[in-house]
């Protein structure tokens, strides 16, 4: 039986490139389902969310518990999340991470069915 459980996450490589800054750390992504994503996609693309609210909405925390970036070690808290969105760059990195775990679960579920006798 598949069981689906709003506990489901997934881990993401999220990448800045910056010319004063290049980071890469892995965070942990609530997975939601085509109805979740479509409406937070819908009041995103309409205003009603920023891109910050975007990433708090699915955003667990980092996979290792702390992120290093620019030599420092940053353990995951909501005020370190408040103060990562404000690099620039970071809001974006994030959600390009998270938009690859739909995107490689997609690719492995597409391939072609089995034959069955």
């Amino acid at each position: 039986m598949l069981k689906i459980d709003s506990d489901h996450s997934f881990v993401a490589t999220a990448k800045i490139n910056l010319k004063a800054l290049q980071a890469s750390f892995d965070i942990r992504c609530r997975l939601l389902d085509e109805d979740q994503l479509a409406a937070l996609q819908s009041d995103q693309a309409e205003g009603r969310l920023t891109a910050r609210e975007f990433v708090q909405s699915w955003l667990r925390g980092w996979d290792e518990g702390a992120v290093c970036i620019g030599g420092e070690v940053i353990p995951y808290t909501p005020e370190a999340l408040e103060r990562l969105l404000k690099v620039p760059g970071a809001a974006v990195a994030m959600t390009r991470a998270f938009y690859s775990g739909y995107e490689e679960a997609e690719e492995k579920n597409s391939g072609p069915l089995p034959a069955t006798s």
